[in-house]
């Protein structure tokens, strides 16, 4: 993961499934990339993975970067 990422919080949320409307226990994923967020990212249940969740910081610090908000990779 860049080093410039630092995750603020995991935590437990309750969501509704939209289809039957059931209650979920969402994971909820906070985190700063160098000055700029915080950021949020949501998962379902099973879709929690620590892979995923690196793929996807990843991806929002490479949108950053093609922005123009964070310094190219060195």
């Amino acid at each position: 993961m860049d080093p410039l990422v630092h995750i603020t919080s995991v935590r437990d949320a309750v969501g509704l499934d939209p289809t039957s409307l059931m209650p979920l226990r969402n994971k909820v994923v906070t985190f700063m990339v160098g000055s700029h967020g915080p950021f949020t990212l949501n998962y379902k249940p099973g879709e929690y993975t620590q892979q995923r969740v690196e793929q996807d910081v990843e991806s929002e610090v490479d949108t950053l970067r093609a922005l123009g908000a964070l310094a190219p990779a060195s």
